[in-house]
Protein backbone atom coordinates (compact mmCIF):
# COMPACT_ATOMS: atom_id res chain seq x y z
CA UNK A 1 0.00 0.00 0.00
CA UNK A 2 1.18 3.51 -0.83
CA UNK A 3 0.57 6.05 1.93
CA UNK A 4 0.48 9.82 2.39
CA UNK A 5 0.79 11.58 5.74
CA UNK A 6 -0.36 15.19 5.68
CA UNK A 7 -2.43 17.62 7.76
CA UNK A 8 -1.64 15.79 10.98
CA UNK A 9 -0.39 16.57 14.47
CA UNK A 10 1.25 13.15 14.77
CA UNK A 11 4.59 14.64 13.70
CA UNK A 12 6.12 17.88 14.91
CA UNK A 13 7.52 18.64 11.47
CA UNK A 14 6.98 16.82 8.21
CA UNK A 15 9.74 14.96 6.38
CA UNK A 16 12.16 14.83 9.29
CA UNK A 17 13.76 11.44 8.62
CA UNK A 18 14.05 10.68 12.32
CA UNK A 19 10.25 10.65 12.51
CA UNK A 20 9.81 8.98 9.13
CA UNK A 21 12.03 6.06 10.13
CA UNK A 22 10.56 5.66 13.61
CA UNK A 23 7.99 2.94 12.67
CA UNK A 24 10.47 1.00 10.50
CA UNK A 25 13.82 1.41 12.29
CA UNK A 26 14.64 -2.29 12.24
CA UNK A 27 13.94 -2.38 8.50
CA UNK A 28 16.07 0.66 7.60
CA UNK A 29 19.31 -1.22 8.29
CA UNK A 30 18.31 -3.98 5.85
CA UNK A 31 18.82 -1.64 2.89
CA UNK A 32 21.15 0.86 1.32
CA UNK A 33 19.63 4.27 0.65
CA UNK A 34 19.89 6.80 -2.16
CA UNK A 35 18.95 10.42 -1.41
CA UNK A 36 18.28 12.55 -4.49
CA UNK A 37 16.64 15.74 -5.74
CA UNK A 38 16.51 17.20 -2.27
CA UNK A 39 16.42 20.48 -0.43
CA UNK A 40 17.01 20.60 3.31
CA UNK A 41 17.23 23.24 5.97
CA UNK A 42 20.79 24.22 6.86
CA UNK A 43 22.89 21.05 6.95
CA UNK A 44 26.59 20.34 6.47
CA UNK A 45 25.83 16.70 5.67
CA UNK A 46 23.42 17.30 2.83
CA UNK A 47 24.70 19.90 0.36
CA UNK A 48 22.58 19.12 -2.70
CA UNK A 49 24.70 16.29 -4.08
CA UNK A 50 23.21 12.84 -4.52
CA UNK A 51 24.12 10.72 -1.50
CA UNK A 52 24.40 6.95 -0.91
CA UNK A 53 24.31 5.45 2.58
CA UNK A 54 24.04 2.11 4.27
CA UNK A 55 21.01 1.84 6.49
CA UNK A 56 23.25 1.91 9.56
CA UNK A 57 24.94 5.11 8.39
CA UNK A 58 21.65 6.83 7.63
CA UNK A 59 20.08 5.89 10.96
CA UNK A 60 23.14 7.20 12.79
CA UNK A 61 22.86 10.50 10.92
CA UNK A 62 19.15 10.92 11.54
CA UNK A 63 19.44 9.90 15.20
CA UNK A 64 22.13 12.46 15.91
CA UNK A 65 21.09 15.34 13.68
CA UNK A 66 17.85 17.27 13.37
CA UNK A 67 17.46 17.26 9.60
CA UNK A 68 14.22 18.19 7.89
CA UNK A 69 13.84 17.71 4.15
CA UNK A 70 11.78 20.34 2.35
CA UNK A 71 11.80 18.33 -0.88
CA UNK A 72 13.54 15.09 -1.64
CA UNK A 73 13.41 11.39 -2.42
CA UNK A 74 14.86 8.68 -0.20
CA UNK A 75 15.02 5.35 -2.03
CA UNK A 76 15.81 1.93 -0.54
CA UNK A 77 17.82 -0.75 -2.35
CA UNK A 78 18.74 -4.30 -1.51
CA UNK A 79 22.18 -4.55 0.11
CA UNK A 80 23.43 -6.54 -2.89
CA UNK A 81 22.65 -3.75 -5.36
CA UNK A 82 25.72 -1.87 -6.60
CA UNK A 83 25.19 1.85 -7.08
CA UNK A 84 27.45 4.00 -9.26
CA UNK A 85 26.65 7.60 -8.36
CA UNK A 86 28.37 8.78 -11.52
CA UNK A 87 26.22 6.63 -13.76
CA UNK A 88 22.68 6.37 -12.38
CA UNK A 89 20.16 5.13 -14.91
CA UNK A 90 17.19 6.75 -13.16
CA UNK A 91 17.49 9.61 -10.68
CA UNK A 92 14.34 9.74 -8.51
CA UNK A 93 12.82 13.23 -8.33
CA UNK A 94 10.28 14.81 -6.00
CA UNK A 95 8.50 17.83 -7.52
CA UNK A 96 8.49 16.37 -11.05
CA UNK A 97 7.62 12.81 -10.00
CA UNK A 98 5.67 11.56 -13.05
CA UNK A 99 3.33 9.08 -11.36
CA UNK A 100 3.05 10.41 -7.80
CA UNK A 101 -0.44 11.87 -8.29
CA UNK A 102 -1.62 9.29 -10.84
CA UNK A 103 -4.17 6.56 -10.15
CA UNK A 104 -1.28 4.13 -9.67
CA UNK A 105 1.78 5.82 -8.08
CA UNK A 106 5.01 3.94 -8.77
CA UNK A 107 8.52 3.84 -7.36
CA UNK A 108 10.79 5.57 -9.86
CA UNK A 109 14.01 3.58 -9.83
CA UNK A 110 13.41 0.05 -11.21
CA UNK A 111 15.69 -1.54 -8.59
CA UNK A 112 14.30 0.31 -5.59
CA UNK A 113 11.76 -1.31 -3.25
CA UNK A 114 10.84 1.65 -1.02
CA UNK A 115 10.56 5.30 -1.94
CA UNK A 116 9.95 8.11 0.55
CA UNK A 117 8.97 11.39 -1.09
CA UNK A 118 9.16 14.66 0.84
CA UNK A 119 6.73 17.28 -0.44
CA UNK A 120 7.32 20.94 0.44
CA UNK A 121 7.71 20.26 4.19
CA UNK A 122 3.98 19.52 4.30
CA UNK A 123 3.54 15.88 3.31
CA UNK A 124 5.42 12.61 3.59
CA UNK A 125 4.67 9.92 1.03
CA UNK A 126 5.65 6.28 1.38
CA UNK A 127 5.69 4.11 -1.75
CA UNK A 128 6.50 0.52 -0.91
CA UNK A 129 6.47 -2.89 -2.54
CA UNK A 130 6.55 -4.43 0.95
CA UNK A 131 3.14 -4.65 2.63
CA UNK A 132 4.80 -5.19 6.01
CA UNK A 133 6.60 -1.84 5.76
CA UNK A 134 3.39 -0.04 4.82
CA UNK A 135 1.50 -1.76 7.63
CA UNK A 136 4.06 -0.74 10.24
CA UNK A 137 3.97 2.85 9.05
CA UNK A 138 0.15 2.93 9.04
CA UNK A 139 -0.11 1.39 12.51
CA UNK A 140 2.26 4.00 13.93
CA UNK A 141 0.91 6.97 11.96
CA UNK A 142 -2.81 6.30 12.00
CA UNK A 143 -3.48 9.58 10.13
CA UNK A 144 -1.70 8.21 7.04
CA UNK A 145 -4.10 7.74 4.13
CA UNK A 146 -4.16 5.36 1.18
CA UNK A 147 -2.50 7.42 -1.55
CA UNK A 148 -3.81 5.26 -4.41
CA UNK A 149 -7.41 5.65 -3.27
CA UNK A 150 -7.08 9.39 -2.73
CA UNK A 151 -5.49 9.85 -6.14
CA UNK A 152 -8.22 7.87 -7.89
CA UNK A 153 -10.98 9.90 -6.26
CA UNK A 154 -9.20 13.21 -6.81
CA UNK A 155 -8.42 12.43 -10.43
CA UNK A 156 -12.04 11.47 -11.01
CA UNK A 157 -13.00 14.98 -9.89
CA UNK A 158 -10.44 16.52 -12.24
CA UNK A 159 -11.62 14.46 -15.20
CA UNK A 160 -15.23 15.34 -14.42
CA UNK A 161 -14.51 19.08 -14.25
CA UNK A 162 -12.55 18.95 -17.51
CA UNK A 163 -15.35 17.07 -19.29
CA UNK A 164 -17.90 19.69 -18.23
CA UNK A 165 -15.62 22.56 -19.24
CA UNK A 166 -15.08 20.94 -22.65
CA UNK A 167 -18.85 20.49 -22.98
CA UNK A 168 -19.44 24.16 -22.15
CA UNK A 169 -16.91 25.27 -24.76
CA UNK A 170 -18.46 23.00 -27.39
CA UNK A 171 -22.04 24.15 -26.69
CA UNK A 172 -21.02 27.80 -26.86
CA UNK A 173 -18.64 27.45 -29.80
CA UNK A 174 -15.69 28.68 -27.75
CA UNK A 175 -12.12 28.36 -28.96
CA UNK A 176 -10.10 28.37 -25.74
CA UNK A 177 -7.01 29.58 -27.61
CA UNK A 178 -8.64 33.01 -27.83
CA UNK A 179 -10.10 33.16 -24.33
CA UNK A 180 -9.08 34.65 -21.00
CA UNK A 181 -9.95 33.18 -17.61
CA UNK A 182 -10.44 35.69 -14.78
CA UNK A 183 -9.87 34.53 -11.20
CA UNK A 184 -9.30 36.66 -8.08
CA UNK A 185 -8.26 39.62 -10.21
CA UNK A 186 -5.76 37.64 -12.26
CA UNK A 187 -6.02 37.00 -15.99
CA UNK A 188 -5.06 33.60 -17.41
CA UNK A 189 -4.57 32.85 -21.09
CA UNK A 190 -6.44 29.58 -21.62
CA UNK A 191 -4.13 28.60 -24.44
CA UNK A 192 -1.35 28.38 -21.83
CA UNK A 193 -3.17 28.05 -18.52
CA UNK A 194 -6.01 25.61 -19.23
CA UNK A 195 -4.96 23.36 -16.35
CA UNK A 196 -5.18 26.30 -13.94
CA UNK A 197 -8.82 26.76 -14.90
CA UNK A 198 -9.56 23.09 -14.21
CA UNK A 199 -7.71 23.18 -10.87
CA UNK A 200 -9.44 26.36 -9.71
CA UNK A 201 -12.92 25.14 -10.62
CA UNK A 202 -12.30 21.85 -8.85
CA UNK A 203 -11.08 23.71 -5.76
CA UNK A 204 -14.23 25.83 -5.63
CA UNK A 205 -16.56 22.87 -6.15
CA UNK A 206 -14.93 20.36 -3.84
CA UNK A 207 -13.08 22.50 -1.32
CA UNK A 208 -14.95 20.93 1.60
CA UNK A 209 -14.39 17.38 0.36
CA UNK A 210 -11.73 16.60 -2.22
CA UNK A 211 -12.89 12.98 -2.28
CA UNK A 212 -16.57 13.65 -2.95
CA UNK A 213 -18.14 11.96 -5.95
CA UNK A 214 -19.32 14.59 -8.51
CA UNK A 215 -23.07 15.13 -8.77
CA UNK A 216 -25.39 16.54 -11.46
CA UNK A 217 -25.74 19.83 -9.58
CA UNK A 218 -22.01 20.40 -10.08
CA UNK A 219 -22.54 20.71 -13.85
CA UNK A 220 -24.84 23.73 -13.43
CA UNK A 221 -22.40 25.32 -11.01
CA UNK A 222 -19.47 24.90 -13.43
CA UNK A 223 -21.52 26.41 -16.25
CA UNK A 224 -22.43 29.36 -14.00
CA UNK A 225 -18.81 30.00 -13.00
CA UNK A 226 -17.57 29.74 -16.58
CA UNK A 227 -20.18 32.21 -17.81
CA UNK A 228 -18.85 34.75 -15.32
CA UNK A 229 -15.12 34.10 -15.59
CA UNK A 230 -14.48 33.35 -19.30
CA UNK A 231 -14.01 36.31 -21.62
CA UNK A 232 -12.78 36.70 -25.16
CA UNK A 233 -9.33 38.26 -25.21
CA UNK A 234 -10.53 41.04 -27.53
CA UNK A 235 -12.98 42.19 -24.84
CA UNK A 236 -10.17 43.03 -22.40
Amino acid sequence: MNLILTETDQVIEHTNLRDVFLPIREDVIKYNWLISDYEVYDSEIFNGNIRWFTGEELLNITDNNDIQFIWGVISAFDKSFKMDLNNISTIPVSYEHKTLWSDIPRIQHPDSCIEIVCIDSSSTILLSNDKVISSKYKIHYTDAKNLDEQNRLGNRQKRYVQSIVDEYFQINGIDKDNMIYISNGYLYDLKLDYNILIANLRHVLFESDFLRVPEEKDTDEIFRMLKISIKRSVEL
